[in-house]
């Protein structure tokens, strides 16, 4: 895995993605690829897990507790974001998963990127 660069996402994420890992098979793509995948999901944009109704639901528990964090700098994030998005190119689907490995701060975050079959 690789850390990438975040320069290039706007400035208006809900939640900052915390260090940004890539895995292989992301390596692989241009940036121009996952690189919108990335700002839609810091955005609330889950992409295709609207076809999981149990995971857009977790998605939005722990979306909406980390509005909540922001606005009062108070509270815990348990649990992690996921979204998945295909590459139009290839027809291959890609995951980014948001964990907290320390639930307190909202900037202890992993963000992760990677192909469904490396999950």
């Amino acid at each position: 895995m690789t850390t990438s660069t975040t320069d290039n996402l706007p400035d208006w994420p809900f939640f900052d993605p915390g260090r940004v890992m890539i895995t292989p098979a992301v390596q692989a793509l241009d940036e121009s690829v996952w690189l919108p995948w990335l700002q839609q999901h810091l955005v609330g944009d889950w992409g295709e897990v609207s076809e999981y109704p149990e995971d857009v639901a977790e998605n939005d528990k722990v979306f909406h507790r980390v509005l909540a964090i922001r606005a009062t700098r108070n509270g815990e994030v348990p649990g992690r974001l996921l979204s998945r998005y295909t590459d139009r190119g290839t027809g291959e689907s890609y995951y980014i998963i948001t964990e907290w490995y320390n639930p307190a701060k909202l900037e202890s975050a992993v963000t992760t990127i990677l192909s469904v079959w490396e999950y």
